[in-house]
């Protein structure tokens, strides 16, 4: 069996139906993320339709959409109105916000409650990186250097996660794509985890290859931290402190056992309380059904050398006890 794939915009509206869109599905060209400034509408929605669907190679998904989190963000500025003063100069840190849409959207209603709040939207994944071989297809590249795909249409090809056992064709050609990318590594001394892209510069080449980046931001999230400097977006990994202490951080559907085993999870707590100041607030929880959405949050605030539970939203966040366990 095999699959082929998605590699042009137009590809993206056909009809879900019939043998050619079964032999297209799950494999979407990811330079399709790429959108012309100002974004059409289609370009905006091709990009929401991939990243609902993208894996990492660490496993994690990077699933969101504009109103997941709409009525959660209504549930959370109602605390955070009683911890905080209006004028305070509110510092807020979103972890892990995936394109930054819902990051976005809470600092939209955040600023009606808080007018001086200061929102930074991160991830440790903002952009990937496009290798096209001159003549012989493109790799793609997570930013860390974790490779995803090869695409020398009509086939997409899934290198990370691979492709499953059935896919006996596109098993072949992820097998002869993964180790011609290791000649071309070795012969051109590639690492794209370290790829420099100077300001302006839109292409680097070496020899036959050709790289790019191809944005996971969302275009309205990059608008808005254009636009305002009370929104920014930065590359973060949740498992290090932040640079600058914060009134309130939030993880959601990051810190879950999922993805992550205990010592890791207690790593990711540890570093929401060194980033946060005295008394500041940790909302951590995950997304247990999307439509419609339901969230398990826990608000915990920073108290002494550990937290302690302020609010819940419909049931505990899984890693709850561990926060609440944690001494520093």
């Amino acid at each position: 069996m095999l699959k082929l794939g998605v590699y042009r915009t137009d590809q993206c509206i056909q009809t879900h139906g019939g043998l050619l869109a079964w032999l297209r599905r799950d494999h979407v060209d990811y330079r399709l993320l790429r959108t012309s400034s100002p974004p059409s509408p289609l370009e905006v929605k091709v990009f929401e339709t991939i990243t609902r669907e993208m894996q990492l190679t660490s496993g994690v998904f990077r699933t969101t959409s504009l109103g997941r989190f709409c009525d959660l963000d209504v549930w959370l500025n109602q605390i955070l109105v009683k911890q905080f003063a209006r004028e305070t100069e509110l510092e807020v840190q979103d972890w892990a916000a995936s394109d930054c849409i819902t990051s976005a959207a809470w600092h939209e209603r955040l600023t009606e409650v808080f007018p001086r709040v200061r929102l930074t939207a991160s991830d440790l994944n903002l952009h990937l990186i496009e290798m096209h071989v001159t003549g012989q297809g493109s790799y793609v590249f997570e930013a860390t250097g974790g490779v995803l795909q090869f695409i020398a249409p009509p086939f997409v090809v899934r290198l990370n996660p691979p492709e499953p056992r059935r896919l006996c064709v596109n098993r072949i050609l992820a097998w002869w794509a993964q180790a011609r990318l290791e000649r071309l590594r070795r012969e051109y001394k590639i690492d794209p985890a370290v790829m420099a892209f100077p300001d302006g510069v839109k292409e680097v080449r070496r020899g036959p290859l050709v790289f790019r980046r191809i944005p996971l931001i969302h275009p309205q999230a990059i608008r808005l931290s254009r636009a305002t400097g009370s929104f920014r977006i930065e590359q973060h990994s949740v498992f290090e402190p932040a640079n600058r202490p914060a009134h309130v951080i939030r993880t959601m559907n990051i810190l879950n056992r999922g993805y992550f085993e205990s010592a890791l999870l207690d790593c990711g707590a540890r570093s929401a309380w060194w980033s946060l100041v005295p008394g500041g607030i940790w909302i951590v929880g995950r997304t247990m059904q999307e439509a419609p959405p339901i969230h398990h949050v826990s608000v915990l605030r920073k108290s002494g050398n550990g937290f302690e539970l302020l609010e819940r939203n419909v049931e505990k966040s899984e890693i709850e006890h561990l926060a609440l366990a944690l001494k520093i």
